[in-house]
């Protein structure tokens, strides 16, 4: 191939189709959720790397005295908010590509209540800035290969 033919396919590249490709894969798809999750429960942080509480929450506790004693007699974690007491919310995790973008969305309603009652749910969804860059270390490898596919064919 000369360099003007792989001028022209570069040229005519849409790189937007090309990352809307790699965020729909279902590997690159659990992995975004694996690490929103990760932030979530490791540490009980946001996207902004701000730490979750509830807002009945008794400084500097993140839970109320009742949760407290409600998360010690079932053996959890009392010192972060994991969002994870049966799962269900975390089950409900979906990551959908765009023309743009990708995005992360869950269900917020479960088991009849909403989990916005209890907390500012406005970065739960969303990954740290330390989550983005290995993601970008992830993904790297996949784009580049379909560049080239892509470039090559």
């Amino acid at each position: 191939m000369d360099l003007k033919t792989l001028q022209k396919r570069i040229d005519k590249l849409n790189l937007n189709n090309l990352f809307k490709k790699i965020f729909n894969l279902r590997d690159v798809k659990d992995f975004v959720i694996e690490r929103n999750q990760e932030q979530l429960y490791n540490s009980g942080i946001d996207a902004t790397g701000k730490k979750i509480k509830t807002y009945f929450a008794n400084s500097p506790n993140v839970y109320s005295h009742t949760t407290i004693n409600y998360k010690r007699a079932k053996g959890q974690s009392d010192t972060i908010v994991t969002l994870k007491d049966t799962g269900a919310f975390y089950n409900t995790f979906k990551v959908s590509a765009e023309n743009e973008y990708a995005e992360l969305t869950a269900n917020f309603e479960v088991h009849g209540e909403s989990i916005a009652e209890n907390l500012d749910i406005t970065n739960v969804l969303g990954l740290t800035d330390e989550n983005k860059k290995i993601l970008i270390d992830y993904i790297k490898p996949l784009f580049l290969k379909e560049f080239k596919s892509e470039v090559l064919k």
